[in-house]
Formats: structure tokens, sequence, C-alpha cells
């Protein structure tokens, strides 16, 4: 996995290279036989322990070359077989790009992320959650990195509204494959997706699924609020700015909803500098 900075020549190196040092830390390594043996496993690191276990009183950095060495054959052999450490180095690399305002990139590494966890992530499992007690081992869990993704798309957006349909298809795809997931996940999925139709200007879809969401959460004032903000001057859309709408969505929450009230009443506040500019 990433980290080991001084195991990086690895990649370099060709995959007899590779084999025949193996081979000289007394690994017995047979390409055929390692296909097999990786049968079953989601997590190359758990092969090395079982069938490549270095002898007593090895170096660590030899110890480290086992188990890199295995990683990047696996990488090599069998690309198509998703494991933990693949979904790790292309998570990690995600963050290194947005470290170096490489939105679009870290986005492109995400998309490749999320595909990977849904080839390994078997069906039954509906939530993410869930999902991180079979993928365990990662340097981010998945409940953080899930809405770590769906808010670069909306930045993203900011210059480019074709990410706002990509948030579109991973929110909805999301509450899909993951609905039982924490409630708080699933509204901001489902919130997410519903502003992204209205940053596309399909009002009528944005409020349907706004109705969907205070229906389906009636006491969180987040439905309201993320609902009326719509209509407010922080979309940027000013055709679609309803001052008066915006209120009786947020006033709307007021009587549904006990706690937090107060943050309604601040946007309710607002909404009167907003009348006066």
């Amino acid at each position: 996995m990433r980290g080991y900075k001084e195991f990086d020549e690895i990649k370099d190196m060709s995959t007899l290279e590779i084999i025949d040092i193996l081979k000289s830390l007394g690994i017995k390594f047979e390409i055929e036989r390692f296909k097999e043996q990786s049968r079953g496993y989601i997590f190359a690191e758990q092969l090395v322990r079982d069938f490549y276990r270095p002898r007593l009183h090895m170096r660590d950095e030899d110890e480290g070359f086992i188990l890199f060495a295995i990683i990047e054959l696996w990488n090599r052999l069998m690309p198509e077989r998703i494991n933990i450490e693949m979904i790790d180095d292309v998570m990690q690399a995600g963050y290194e790009f947005l470290e170096n305002d490489e939105r679009e990139k870290a986005i492109e590494k995400w998309e490749e992320t999320w595909k990977m966890i849904k080839v390994i992530v078997p069906r039954e499992i509906r939530s993410v959650s869930d999902a991180d007690e079979f993928i365990r081992y990662l340097l981010q869990c998945i409940y953080n990195w899930c809405q770590d993704f769906e808010e670069e798309f909306e930045e993203a957006g900011l210059n480019n509204i074709s990410y706002y349909q990509k948030r579109i298809d991973y929110c909805h795809e999301f509450c899909e494959i993951f609905p039982d997931s924490d409630d708080s996940i699933i509204q901001n999925m489902l919130r997410a997706e519903a502003e992204s139709h209205f940053e596309l200007g399909e009002v009528e879809i944005a409020d349907n699924l706004f109705q969907g969401l205070v229906k389906r959460f009636p006491r969180s004032i987040w439905s309201y609020v993320g609902w009326g903000d719509t209509y407010c001057d922080f979309f940027h859309h000013k055709n679609l700015v309803d001052y008066d709408k915006a209120e009786g969505i947020y006033r709307l929450g007021l009587a549904k909803c006990d706690e937090d009230i107060e943050i309604l009443h601040e946007r309710i506040n607002d909404l009167k500098d907003m009348r006066g500019k």
C-alpha cells in the first residue's frame, strides 16, 4: 500500500526480476499457483500471510519487499480481480490530486474507485457501513470517502456544469446500491441529487425530488434548508430566485421540525437582506 516509498522501484522492475528476487529470499513463487491461491481473497496482504510468510529473522526491508512484490504481481497478472490494495491505491491517488488542486484528476481517480467498490462489494450488502466492514484496512473508510466524492462533484460543477449530471448519477446509484445506509448519508445524497437538477435548470424535477425528501425526512430541517436555498441567491440563478417561495419552504420546516429551528429563523432573516438588495 502507499506509504512505503522505498519500494516504489518495484513498479519499474520486470515481472521476471521481481520473481527472481522473491526466490532469492526463499519464497517459492509460481505464476499459475499464485493465481489459484488468490481465489477467494480480496486482501493481498492476507494472501501473503497465508502463503508467502517470510522466514524467521528476515530484515524488515525484505519482508516489505515480499508484501509489495505480491501486490504488484497481483496488479499485473490479475488486474481484473479487484482487491483492497487496488482500491486503496486509487482512492489515495485521488486525495493526492486534491492536495495539489487537481480536482478533475481526483474525480477521475474516484470514479475508478467507485467502479472497483461496486465490483468487490457483494450485492447483499446494502449499507455503506457494512461495506466498510467487508472492505477493511483502507486508509480512508468508504463512509467518509463517499461523501467527499459527492462534494467534489459539487465543487467541480461550479466551473463545468457537466459535473452536476455526474453528481446526479452517482448519488442516485449510491442510494440504489446502499439504501440501508445511515439516514444522514441518504438524506445528503438525495438532497445533492435534487440540488444538481436545479443547477441544471431542471426546476420541476428538483422540486419533485425535494418534495419526496421532505416527505421521507419531515422532521429534518436540512430537507427544508436545501429546498429553500435553491430559490435564494446562493445558487447563482438570478432568473430562478423566488424569495416568497423560499420563505414558504422555510416556514413549512418551522411547522414540522423541533430541533435546530434557529437555522430556519436565520434563513428567514437573511431573506430580508436579500430582498433589500
